[in-house]
């Protein structure tokens, strides 16, 4: 149902689309829990326990800690997360709608041209992104 309106609202608006993908999310956010892990037997380590530092894909918190590292971002560049959806933020600049809808680590982006842009590069400077500018859209499968 967000999406629908989501591009809704881009339609009306004659706003810009455009997506990205943010590459290894969950290796973007440091955990502030204690969480051992038995080493691998491919890897000869003394020990036999490793101390995880980061969030990694397949943990119970990986997700909440990658969105919570997005939202920190996000805000700091002037987006407010929705209450209704904690996955859609938007950002008012200059009486111009930005709106940024997260799936995982794919991001759809709606704005005025020049505020997409901002936004992007303002996201590069935190993320490593692939930028399908132009490109079709692999979220929406079209």
């Amino acid at each position: 149902m967000t999406l629908r309106i989501l591009l809704q609202l881009i339609a009306n608006e004659d706003l810009e689309l455009d997506q990205m993908d943010v590459v290894s999310i969950f290796l973007n956010g440091s955990i502030n829990i204690l969480v051992f892990l038995m080493q691998l037997e491919c890897f000869d380590l003394r020990g036999g326990v490793c101390y995880l530092l980061k969030s990694i894909y397949g943990m119970y918190q990986a997700a909440k800690v990658w969105y919570e590292v997005l939202n920190g971002v996000l805000e700091a560049i002037g987006y407010r997360r929705l209450m209704a959806n904690q996955a859609v933020w938007i950002r008012w600049t200059r009486d111009k709608l930005q709106v940024m809808v997260a799936h995982m680590d794919d991001l759809l982006m709606g704005g005025i041209r020049l505020m997409v842009n901002d936004t992007k590069t303002q996201l590069a400077k935190s993320f490593k992104i692939k930028d399908y500018n132009g490109g079709p859209m692999r979220w929406l499968c079209i």
